[in-house]
């Protein structure tokens, strides 16, 4: 093998391997989901036409119904909830997320705005919709970011 041929064959596997970690990098961007919001409830609220139950939940179950919003490039994703496609609208201080199939939405509220705070504090609001029965989480969001 002549010297010129063996160069040249670094060169194709140097540009081949740039090549695949531009590729990679390109295809981690544009599967990985960006995480909007992560929010810990601390109120669980069953109603009915039977009544209502409210339940301040413990330190499993505010892990066990925590909820996560993403954003996979197109849409938002209710991934704690069956990865539903949601709607996002702003009113004021409150971002809603509302699920297309009518199954229920999250709606944050930027608190900090109301207390004329410099730290952002944002709360939430998970409504369920089961039918004619409904299940409500109140809860406190320690991640939330937009695009």
């Amino acid at each position: 093998m002549k010297k010129s041929e063996f160069n040249l064959g670094k060169t194709l596997l140097k540009s081949l391997l740039i090549y695949l970690v531009v590729i990679l990098g390109l295809a981690g961007s544009v599967f990985s989901n960006e995480i909007v919001a992560v929010g810990t409830p601390l109120v669980k609220i069953e109603s009915g036409f039977q009544g209502s139950t409210r339940v301040e939940l413990d330190a499993q179950k505010r892990s066990e119904y925590l909820v996560v919003i993403d954003f996979d490039g197109q849409n938002y994703r209710w991934k704690t909830r069956e990865n539903k496609i949601l709607n996002l609208s702003k009113s004021g201080i409150f971002y809603t997320f509302h699920a297309f199939d009518g199954s229920g939405y999250v709606k944050i509220g930027d608190m900090s705005a109301l207390s004329q705070s410099s730290e952002k504090q944002y709360f939430y609001m998970e409504h369920l919709i089961l039918g004619l029965e409904t299940i409500t989480y109140w809860g406190v969001v320690q991640n939330f970011g937009l695009r």
